[in-house]
């Protein structure tokens, strides 16, 4: 799985792609994440499945 992102960790700086053999526990709904946009979700995914446990 590829996911194309706005852009890296600034707005200054080029696109980036983020690769996954697996598929990855998100589902882009609106628009294009950013690199910071995709952290900040897989953080909070692993406090919901702490929570979760």
């Amino acid at each position: 799985m590829e996911i194309n992102l706005r852009y890296g960790m600034n707005p200054h700086q080029r696109k980036a792609r983020i690769y996954s053999a697996d598929q990855l526990p998100i589902k882009i709904l609106n628009g294009e994440a950013s690199y910071i946009n995709l952290l900040d979700e897989l953080n909070a995914f692993q406090l919901v499945r702490e929570l979760h446990h």
